[in-house]
């Protein structure tokens, strides 16, 4: 371990206990006790592809489909591991293939696919409340990255509050 790793957990480890006495003094119990049991959620993959699933059922999305089974594969994985949203092509896509026990190609049309009948689907409030006026309105709908990272987002946002 080097000089500056040994300082920095000093560091956090000095912040932990200046919070706990601020908590302490005001009457509040750890910040840890309502926070920690969310994350740990999280970590659970049942509980995360429910989580992912709800966020997906928002776009009435066909369930049927090949491509919302991929994508409830490529955002877990974009959530648990955000690397592999750098390279999309390369590493998403061939991980959820090998998930599902097909080709990266046909991952990404069938996410494509399912993006597209979704948002034909969807209602407008829930188009913007996951992305603002952000969709392109000649392209009518996100990029794959897009949308994936969107629900990323929102599953950050739900789990952490």
């Amino acid at each position: 371990m080097s000089t500056i790793d040994i300082e920095l957990s000093k560091s956090l480890n000095d912040i932990d206990i200046a919070l706990d006495s601020i908590r302490k003094l005001i009457g509040k119990e750890s910040t840890y006790s309502f926070i920690i049991p969310k994350i740990i959620d999280a970590g659970n993959d049942a509980d995360l592809e429910k989580s992912t699933k709800e966020l997906l059922h928002r776009f009435a999305m066909p369930t049927d489909m090949n491509g919302y089974r991929y994508l409830v594969s490529a955002c877990m994985i974009g959530y648990k591991e955000p690397q592999t949203m750098e390279l999309i092509t390369k590493f998403l896509y061939p991980q959820v293939a090998k998930l599902h026990n097909s080709t990266p190609e046909r991952v990404e049309r069938s996410m494509r696919t399912a993006i597209e009948k979704a948002f034909d689907r969807c209602e407008v409030e829930t188009l913007i409340d996951f992305f603002g006026y952000s969709v392109d309105e000649e392209k009518g709908r996100p990029t794959n990255r897009e949308f994936i990272t969107a629900v990323i987002r929102k599953l950050e946002e739900e789990i952490l509050v």
